[in-house]
């Protein structure tokens, strides 16, 4: 028996789901929650990863020397040998 709904002057059926075609629709939706769930899941894992480490920080004051220039060479160096994901330079 089909439902029937009454807009203005026309008639229009309404759709009824029953039995197999609602458990299609269910299953389909619980198959795209649980693929869109586990796709937020990795996505969040290698993002955390990607942000792991270290930030190496090197802050002087006063105009640029050449005593200041080998300063900042060796802060590079050491931030490179230990690995860092990046280097601030402060300078005031």
């Amino acid at each position: 028996m089909m439902a029937l709904k009454s807009i203005g002057d026309s008639v229009m059926p309404l759709t009824v789901m029953k039995g197999d075609a609602m458990k299609r629709r269910y299953r389909l939706n619980y198959t795209l929650s649980l693929i869109i769930l586990l796709l937020a899941l990795i996505t969040a894992g290698t993002a955390t990863a990607q942000t792991a480490g270290a930030v190496k920080l090197a802050q002087f004051k006063g105009p640029v020397t050449p005593v200041l220039a080998s300063y900042i060479a060796r802060a590079i160096d050491d931030a490179e040998a230990s690995g860092a994901v990046a280097l601030v330079i402060n300078c005031e």
